[in-house]
C-alpha cells in the first residue's frame, strides 16, 4: 500500500512517522543570549522574510523519527559540550574529531533551517550525505569565529542559477551544456560564536568555476578564516579568529557579491548587518 507519509529530509523514508524536529536544539537556550529572530532570504525570487520568534521555539515536521531520535540526537549531545563553551566565550579545545562532528551539525542545522524558509536548495541526495558520512563532501564550507558580542540571531539565504558551458571542437561551438547552479548559505551567531554553513553544487559536467566565485567573494571581506574540517589534532578556542563588533555585515555580503559574480544581478533586497560607518 503506497504511505500518504511526507518523505523525511534526510533519509527520504515515507513510511517512517514524521516527528516535530526543533531547528535549534532547546538545551541549547540557557546557553545562549536572548536572540533578535531569524531572517530569510531567497535572491532567485527575491523574497526576503523576518521571523520574530525566537530560534529555539522554531520547529518543522520533515523529519522521521528514526532520524530525529537516532543520529541527529546522537550528533546533538555530542556537539553540546564544545558549543556551549563556544557560545559563553569559555576556555575550550576543539580536536580534530570535535571539528568534523560540529562542522557536520552546522549543515544538518543548515538544512533544517532552510526547510523553514520552504528551500529547496539542498537537494536530498546531498542531505542524505549528511547522515551517512561523519567528514562532509566537498560541496560544503564551514567556518567558525569568535564574536566580540553576545547576541544570537541567524540568515539563511539561498539562490540557484541557471548556467551554461560550451564545449568548442576545432574551434567552432559544438555542444552546449544547460543546468542549475544551487547556494544555500546560513549565518549562525550563537553568543559569542559565529558559525557559517555554506552548501553550493553544480552539474558535475562543468568546469569548477562557482568555487571561484565564492572565493573571491570572500577574499573581498579580507576577513581571516577558520575552516572547520581543516582544524588539527587540537586548537585553543582563543586561537579561532575574532569577529568585531559592526563586523557581520563583511559575512552578509558573501552570498551577494558571490550571486553578482555567478549571475551579473545585483541583489536589492537591503541588508541584515548593515555596513557601519
Amino acid at each position: 500500500m503506497t504511505s500518504n507519509r511526507k518523505a523525511c529530509i534526510f533519509c527520504g523514508s515515507t513510511t517512517n512517522k514524521i516527528s516535530k524536529e526543533h531547528v535549534f536544539r532547546n538545551a541549547l537556550r540557557k546557553y545562549a543570549p536572548s536572540d533578535l529572530g531569524m531572517m530569510f532570504e531567497n535572491f532567485t525570487t527575491g523574497e526576503r522574510r523576518e521571523l520574530k520568534d525566537s530560534l529555539f521555539d522554531q520547529t518543522l515536521r520533515k523529519v522521521c523519527k528514526p532520524c530525529n531520535e537516532g543520529w541527529m540526537e546522537r550528533l546533538e549531545v555530542q556537539v553540546e559540550p564544545v558549543l556551549a563553551a563556544l557560545i559563553m566565550g569559555e576556555p575550550t579545545s576543539l580536536t580534530q574529531h570535535e571539528a568534523r562532528a560540529l562542522a557536520r551539525w552546522a549543515a544538518k542545522t543548515n538544512v533544517v533551517r532552510g526547510h523553514t524558509g520552504r528551500s529547496l536548495a539542498v537537494q536530498p541526495s546531498a542531505a542524505a550525505e549528511i547522515r551517512d558520512c561523519e567528514v562532509l563532501p566537498s560541496d560544503w564550507h564551514v567556518l567558525i569565529w569568535r564574536y566580540a558580542e553576545a547576541t544570537t540571531t541567524d540568515l539563511l539565504r539561498h539562490f540557484d542559477t541557471d548556467i551554461y558551458t560550451v564545449e568548442a571542437h576545432g574551434g567552432n561551438p559544438d555542444t552546449v551544456h544547460h543546468g542549475k547552479a544551487w547556494s544555500q548559505e546560513h549565518i549562525l551567531v550563537l553568543g559569542q560564536v559565529i558559525i557559517y554553513s555554506r552548501f553550493s553544487r553544480q552539474p558535475e559536467h562543468f568546469i569548477d568555476h562557482l568555487e571561484d566565485s565564492w572565493a573571491e567573494a570572500f577574499e573581498m571581506t579580507c576577513l581571516q578564516q577558520c575552516v572547520l574540517p581543516e582544524i588539527g589534532e587540537t586548537v585553543s578556542s582563543a586561537e579561532l579568529p575574532m569577529l568585531k563588533v559592526g563586523e557581520l555585515w563583511k559575512l552578509a555580503s558573501i552570498l551577494p557579491r558571490a550571486f553578482e559574480l555567478q549571475t551579473g544581478k545585483r541583489w536589492d533586497g537591503g541588508d541584515l548587518y548593515p555596513r557601519q560607518r
